[in-house]
């Protein structure tokens, strides 16, 4: 292993070990939590010290590049666009489904009540 994968997993270590201290409550949608609270993604970062590394990640993606997550409401040429979303029961029935863009779906029965 190089010096430089080294350095990178060193680092990466170091982040997961304080990451793993600054645990947050999980969020939830309905009454069902998004991830388990332990879980990496619900971890507060914005007091950690910006990485070394950071203006070149930035570079390598693009500083003028935009994200397209798909979050949001409202109408683009008179649909709907963002992902809507209702919480259901665990029990609702679940129904095979097709979409406009399967690839962004599950390919699993859907629940719709």
């Amino acid at each position: 292993m190089s010096r430089s994968s080294q350095s990178t997993v060193s680092a990466l270590g170091l982040t997961l070990l304080a990451v793993s201290g600054a645990v947050a409550q999980s969020p939830t949608i309905g009454n069902c939590p998004v991830l388990p609270p332990d879980n990496i993604w619900n971890t507060p970062v914005d007091q950690f010290p910006v990485s070394a590394s950071s203006a070149a990640w930035v570079a390598t993606i693009g500083a003028t590049k935009t994200v397209h997550a798909d979050f949001g409401s409202g109408l683009y040429d008179g649909a709907p666009i963002g992902i809507p979303y209702i919480a259901v029961a665990g029990t609702q029935v679940k129904y095979a489904a097709s979409f406009d863009y399967a690839d962004e779906a599950t390919p699993d029965l859907t629940p719709f009540p």
